[in-house]
This record gives C-alpha cells, sequence and structure tokens, in this order.
C-alpha cells in the first residue's frame, strides 16, 4: 500500500522514483511498534542521560566542543564536480561538516560504531579549536534545518532530547555546522554560520532559470547551450512543491519548439517498486527448484535447459528495467549549491550523531554499573540484538533514497552479490577450518554464548538484573515485531545481560564480572550485597590459610597425591582439596576432607564450562553461538571426561570406602575430572585451571572437527532430514522431539521421548533426562532409516537386474 500510494502521489516527480516522509519507509510505516513501547528505547530516539535542558544561546558558545568529522575516502576524490561556493570573488570548498557537542568526547569512544550502512567510507573526529567568531547556536539549527529537512528530507533525523516534557525547549544535543573553507597565504579561512545563511536566503528566492533565461537558452547555438548546462551539471537542484523536493541533474536537454529547458536525471528504481516481470521470475526458479529434485529431470534435460534460458533472459530484462532516465522542466526549480558529494557527508553525520549520543549514554550505563571499559567496542557489541539493522536515527530507506537520488551512485555499496550459503553447508565448512568468505558476527550471540558459561542462571532472573542495569535503555534492536511480546524481550533482556557480563569479563576479568553481579542483584540492598562481596572461603581453606602441606608429612593418606602432583605438575597449597576432590559419596564423613567431592563436582563443571568456552570465542572468532555449542559439547562430554580422567590415571588416586565398590562408570570418571578442576579453582584461581584444561582438553580438538564427532545422533537426523526435505509439503523438515510420559519417583525419574517427522514417529527411548531420551531416539531413528534405505536400493538392484534379464531374453527371441 506504501509503494502504491508514493507512485501516486500528486506532487510525485516520478511514479518510479521514492522519496522521503516522515516515519515512513518505501513499503509503508517505519516503526510498527505497539504504542505502549514507543516512548522507550534507542530505536525510537531515547538515549540514557538527555534529559537535561541544554540551552547555549545564552552563553555564546561557551562550554561548547568542536569536533571536524573527516569522512575517508574524500567523497569528492576523483570527481569533477565537488561543492563550492563563492561569495566576493572568493570561492569556499565545502569540507564536510563540524560537529559541536556540550561536553567533551569519552576518551574511551570507539572510532565507528560496529554496524554502519553498507558504504565505502569511514569517518574520524578530530578536535579543534573553537572558531567562536564563525559560530552562532541559532543559525546553527536554521541551516541544519534546512539542509537535513528541507532539502534532503531526513525527516527523522532529529538531535533534540526525547526524555524532556512536552513544552520544554533545548538545544539540540549536538549542533551540525557546515564546513566551508577558503585558503589564503596558506590559511585556512572558515565561513561563518551567519554568511552562509545569507547565501542560501539570497540565493533561496532565485529560479534555475527565469523566463527570459530560458527562451534565450533555446535559441543559443548547440556549443553554447552545452558550456552554460555544464556549469550546472552534477548540481543538486530544489523545489520544495515536489516529492522528492532535492534531485540531482545529471544534464540538461532543451525543446526550441516549446521553448523548455529539462532537467535529465539518471537513476535506479528502488527494490521496493518491484515490476510485474519479478512475479514470473519467481515462478520460474520455483518451477526449477521443483525439476532439480525430480529425478526424472537428473542430468540433462531439454525442457529444464529451455525456463533456464527463459529465466535468465527475465533476470537481464529486470535488470535493465531498473534503470531509469527523466526529462522534468527546470520551471520552479533552484541552485542549491551542493554537489553530490555532500551525500556521504550526511551520511556520516547521521552515524557520527548516533555515535555520539550512544557513547554519551554508555557512559551513564558504565556509573550505573560502576566499571569503567577499557575497550567499548566489546559493549557496544554486547548490547546490540540479533534483529539489528544499521538504523542510526533515520530509516535506511530514507538514506537509499537521497543516495539515488542525489549521490554519486558508484560510490556507494557495492554491487557484488554474495553467495548464499545453506545452514548446514555453511556449518560443515567453518567446522573443517575453512574461514575464507567468513564474515564478522555484528550482534550480541557470541558474547551471550559465553556470558551463559560465566553467569549460569535462569534466564527470568537475568531479565530482572538486566533491567536494574537499565540495559533495556541500552539494547540496540529492529523495529517491528520480533520483541513486541513481553516474554521474548525478557528473554531478550536475559541474552543481553549475558552479553554484557560476558563483555565485561574479556575487559575486565572474573573480578570485575563479581562485582557487577553483586551490583545488578543486591544494588538495592546494601547488607546482602555486602555478604555478597565478603563469601567465606572453603572451610578447608579457613581452617589453614597458609596452606596445610605440612599435614602430608605425618597423614600417608595425603602423602599418596603427591605422586598425581608430579605427573600433572601442579603444586597445591591444601593438599587436602586435592584429597576431597578425589573422595566420592559412598567415603564416610572424616575431619580430613570434611565431606565428599560433590560441590567442588559442580563448581568444576562450571570452570570446566567457562574456559572451554572462553578458548573457543577466542580461537574461532567466525564461529556462530551454535557452532561453537556443538564443540564445546564435544570438549566436556562425560565421554571425553572419561578418557581425560583414564590418561591421567586419576582411577589410581581414588580414595575407597572400607567396603568393595564397583568398578567406576563413564559419568563417575567424568565427576572426578570436575571434581579436580573444582579443587584446582579454589586452590589456585582461574588462571591456573586455564593453562592446565587448555593442555589437557583442547588438543583434542582437533581430532573431534577432523572426526566429525561433535556431530551428534540429534545433529545427523536433522542432517538427514533437511537432506530428504520436499518444498511442496507443508509440514516441517526438521525433527521434532516429543516427550510422551514421566515414570517414576522424582529422585529417579524416567523420561520417554519420541522424535517425529512431518508428523510420524520414527523412533522413540526412555533414559534418566530428556537429552539422554533424545540423543538415543535418534540413533534409534537414524539406524532405521539407514537400513530402510540399504534395503530400497537393494530392491531396486534387483528389479533393475530382473529388467535387464528380462530385456535380453526379448532380443534372443
Amino acid at each position: 500500500m506504501g509503494v502504491e500510494r508514493k507512485r501516486n502521489h500528486p506532487n510525485g516527480v516520478d511514479p518510479d522514483i521514492s522519496f522521503n516522509e516522515k516515519g515512513l519507509g518505501n513499503d509503508g510505516p517505519e516503526c510498527r511498534c505497539p504504542p505502549v513501547i514507543k516512548n522507550r528505547g534507542l530505536k525510537h530516539g531515547f538515549y540514557a542521560g538527555e534529559n537535561k535542558v541544554l540551552n547555549c544561546t545564552r552563553t555564546c558558545g561557551s562550554n561548547l566542543h568542536y569536533y571536524t568529522l573527516q569522512v575517508k575516502p574524500g567523497p569528492n576524490e576523483g570527481q569533477i564536480y565537488k561543492t563550492g561556493m563563492t561569495i566576493n570573488g572568493e570561492t569556499y570548498e565545502f569540507e564536510g561538516f563540524s560537529m559541536i557537542t556540550h561536553a567533551p568526547l569519552p576518551e574511551c569512544m570507539t572510532r565507528r560504531p560496529i554496524c554502519k550502512y553498507s558504504l565505502e567510507y569511514e569517518f574520524q573526529l578530530v578536535e579543534e579549536r573553537f572558531p567562536i567568531e564563525c559560530f552562532d547556536p541559532e543559525d546553527c539549527n536554521h541551516l541544519f534545518d534546512y539542509i537535513f529537512h528541507e532539502i534532503f528530507e531526513m525527516f527523522d533525523f532529529n538531535l533534540h532530547p526525547k526524555h524532556l516534557p512536552p513544552g520544554i525547549v533545548s538545544c539540540p544535543i549536538i549542533h551540525i555546522m557546515p564546513r566551508f573553507v577558503a585558503m589564503k597565504n596558506g590559511v585556512a579561512h572558515l565561513w561563518s554560520t551567519k554568511t552562509l545563511l545569507a547565501y542560501f536566503l539570497i540565493n533561496g528566492d532565485k529560479d534555475l532559470f527565469n523566463p527570459q533565461e530560458i527562451i534565450d537558452h533555446c535559441e543559443i547555438p548547440d556549443d553554447a547551450f552545452s558550456r552554460v548546462s555544464n556549469k550546472m551539471k552534477r548540481s543538486i537542484l530544489l523545489n520544495t512543491l515536489k516529492k522528492p523536493s532535492a534531485l540531482r541533474a545529471d544534464w540538461f536537454e532543451r525543446d526550441s519548439e516549446r521553448r523548455e529547458v529539462y532537467i535529465v536525471h539518471n537513476s535506479i528504481r528502488s527494490q521496493n517498486y518491484s515490476t510485474p516481470i519479478l512475479v514470473k521470475i519467481a515462478q520460474l526458479e520455483k518451477r526449477l527448484n521443483r525439476m532439480k529434485k525430480d529425478k526424472k529431470f537428473a542430468g540433462k534435460n531439454k525442457e529444464y535447459d529451455v525456463v533456464k534460458r527463459e529465466l535468465d533472459q527475465l533476470k537481464d530484462e529486470h535488470r535493465n528495467a531498473r534503470y531509469l532516465s527523466i526529462r522534468k522542466s527546470v520551471a520552479g526549480y533552484i541552485d542549491t549549491g551542493f554537489k553530490p558529494d555532500i551525500i556521504a557527508h550526511i551520511a556520516m553525520v547521521i552515524i557520527a550523531s548516533h555515535h555520539i549520543r550512544y557513547n554519551f549514554s554508555l557512559s551513564v550505563f558504565e556509573e550505573i554499573i560502576e566499571y569503567q571499559f577499557n575497550d567499548r567496542k566489546v559493549i557496544e557489541l554486547a548490547l546490540i540484538h540479533s534483529s539489528f539493522r544499521s538504523h542510526y536515527g533515520t530509516p535506511p530507506d530514507h538514506i537509499k533514497n537521497i543516495i539515488s537520488n542525489c549521490g554519486y551512485r558508484r560510490k556507494y555499496g557495492s554491487e557484488e552479490k554474495r553467495e548464499k550459503k545453506k545452514g548446514i553447508v555453511s556449518l560443515f565448512n567453518i567446522m573443517g577450518g575453512e574461514t575464507e568468505g567468513g564474515e564478522p558476527i555484528l550482534h550480541n550471540e557470541r558474547l551471550e554464548y559465553l556470558g551463559d558459561a560465566v553467569v549460569e542462571l535462569i534466564n527470568r532472573n537475568l531479565a530482572d538484573l538486566a533491567k536494574n542495569c537499565r540495559i533495556d535503555e541500552m539494547l540496540q534492536y529492529a523495529h517491528g515485531a520480533d520483541l513486541i511480546n513481553e516474554a521474548e524481550w525478557k528473554h531478550a533482556l536475559a541474552n543481553a545481560f549475558e552479553a554484557v557480563v560476558a563483555a565485561v569479563y574479556l575487559d575486565g576479568g572474573l573480578g570485575a564480572c563479581d562485582r557487577l553481579f553483586s551490583k545488578a542483584m543486591y544494588g538495592s540492598a546494601p547488607n546482602l550485597k555486602k555478604m555478597w562481596d565478603h563469601i567465606n572461603e572453603h572451610e578447608l581453606k579457613r581452617e589453614d590459610p597458609l596452606g596445610d602441606r605440612e599435614l602430608s608429612n605425618i597423614t600417608p593418606a595425603l602423602a599418596s597425591f603427591h605422586k598425581l602432583e608430579n605427573i600433572l605438575n601442579i603444586k597445591f597449597n591444601n593438599i587436602r582439596l586435592l584429597a576431597k576432590a578425589f573422595t566420592r559419596r559412598n567415603v564416610p564423613h572424616n575431619d580430613l576432607t570434611k565431606g565428599h567431592n560433590q560441590r567442588l563436582e559442580w563448581l568444576g563443571d562450571s570452570v570446566l564450562q567457562l574456559v572451554v568456552s572462553d578458548y573457543l570465542f577466542r580461537r574461532y572468532p567466525l564461529h556462530h553461538e551454535g557452532h561453537m555449542s556443538l564443540l564445546r559439547t564435544s570438549l566436556v562430554s562425560n565421554q571425553t571426561q572419561s578418557v581425560v580422567c583414564d590418561d591421567l590415571g586419576f582411577l589410581e588416586f581414588v580414595v575407597k570406602p572400607p567396603h568393595k565398590t564397583p568398578e567406576l562408570k563413564m559419568k563417575d570418571k567424568a565427576d572426578l575430572v570436575e571434581a579436580f578442576i573444582g579443587a584446582l579453582y579454589v586452590d589456585r584461581g582461574i588462571e591456573h585451571c586455564r593453562s592446565s584444561i587448555r593442555i589437557v582438553f583442547c588438543p583434542r580438538l582437533k581430532h573431534f572437527i577432523n572426526s566429525e564427532q561433535w556431530n551428534d545422533a540429534k545433529s545427523h537426523l536433522q542432517q538427514w532430514c533437511l537432506a530428504i526435505r520436499d518444498a511442496q509439503n507443508p509440514n516441517p523438515a526438521m525433527p521434532d522431539y516429543r516427550i510422551l510420559s514421566i515414570e517414576g519417583p522424582t529422585n529417579n525419574r524416567i523420561f520417554k521421548v519420541g522424535v517425529y517427522f512431518r508428523g510420524k514417529r520414527l523412533a522413540s527411548a526412555a533414559e534418566s533426562n530428556v537429552h539422554k531420551a533424545e540423543l538415543k531416539a535418534a540413533e534409534i531413528a537414524l539406524a532405521s532409516l539407514e537400513s530402510t534405505s540399504v534395503s530400497r536400493m537393494k530392491e531396486k538392484n534387483i528389479g533393475n537386474k530382473d529388467h535387464h534379464r528380462r530385456h535380453r531374453l526379448i532380443s534372443d527371441e
């Protein structure tokens, strides 16, 4: 509906040229959020900390900070037509914009946002001496409205604070000042805002050509007309009665008989303005896909080739149909004085303005969590939801429109088409170590994976902690239906909190995470916070704060662990902790170990998860959360830990009870390894655990990748189902696991799980937990599918042999 309304707009320049409207993209409303959430969040222009009235008019520019926005590469490099304005015989060249803030930029502010528009430009903010004699806040505001709102129609780009009550007048957070410079005797002279405003006021009432000039231009020779029009070529012209109001003049033509001069504008139709060809292309693509899956079309086929040629021809027609050239009369247009090089500067101003305001908000966030980041890139990434798209205070369609209507089109974006890889293909490639063509993940998914290992809590609690830290005000996410539901919003906040914890962990270590968690959970309860911040040491360490190794000289049970220390090349300060790690639940309570190893086992499991997650996060910067989770599962599985237990000879040192005990199972061996890691963490800290785990566990990763042991039965079954999926079948192509029954007492539950595909049960299995039952059901389903496939292949081979035998008999007769 939005596209058709714009096509039929009474003031539209052309039905195929899109234009900007406040709050609207090319195909309808930019924001589709319900009213209840429109007054919160960065995506609606609410930045944390912007709740003060700013008024620099009274102070005449004092206490302001002046920054030059440098865009690289220069937008007019290699271009003949550049923005420059002449006054009193002196030409002032346009160098971009300066940005004036009411506070100095944070020292740790990153140079550019992590995400940005798909432009080939980057920016840098350079602080310079404030040219107070060239700046007036009110003039600057008028220039901003004229350039950004009236000429280029960036209606949604608003720099005023939105946290203020209605009716309260304030200066914008940032003043944007056009920078026109003339060099005189090696000295740069800056055009003042007052002079520039006067220039626009004087020239704003002058038509590009008055009626007499149009008649004269229609009568002069062709070469003379070319010289005149050449001076105006690539100018950005303005007609405020039209939509869009600004248009790039690529050339001028004249009609001597009608006494008219025309603007010629070359453009590309917006993707939203689709042509009828697209419908036919979609139909043919669907048909080709069906042919590829159909066995009778396997190999070469004439019908397939015909459809393929028709599709290629239609794609060429569509590509050509997107190119557009229009002619419009010059009547009513004025020359703004700008050339297309200003467009890149405008896009960078929008990005830089958001970046500055966001970093001021991050300073507020740092005060809330009482932690200052050394590297803000990691916290910026932590606060980007996976739904986020480059927005920065104005719809992306608005940027696309001014680029198409006014910019150097070839300087923007990339025409290269990236090959789309199916998820499972990408997974195998990246697991196999293929990194070529990989792209960085510009949202908080990976940090959430790492943060989950740092903080193992229930999501609903994490959402509350996120609100306590005001993460809901800092999270960057997209407009639309993604997070409108309250449950999804809380889940996103929980994930964001995990990502923030991971960012703090990477930037400041576990101690900083502990303080963040304390502040988030008990910030409003000082007594509880004090208890959290002063947790007692382990009871064995409290008994012997300086260590208890001397006890091993008089206690044979402790002395036996010296051999293990020599094997591992690790020396415990509290050797009773090491003994406790090897004391299982069936050993009676004693004064030496003060109980069994179950709590150390629980702690060691968390430490192992954290260290492995940290290793994978740093070692594989292009892996997605799902990829890293598969590898982590391989490394920390009971099977792997059981092998580690045998390799290190842990069974020799298990503290045995007086009575005879059965041989340790796989899970028991894994528990020993986790308990040892927990004891090492309590005794020597995280760094010793990190070194040991990286030596003992991480080298095994190469074997898992090469042998595809990361690919468990559930993953295999998923790949099988994807391979045999049918695009025409409405049922899902993924296996569905359902709990069929739960039996037994609470301390010995048996879960029966069934796996279904397209509504049909493939297999079922019962185990002590849901995960094990799902794995076993997947294994049974795979075995059944593989045996069925083998049987069908044999039947097919026998059928082919019978067919060939009958064919030979007929031939002989």
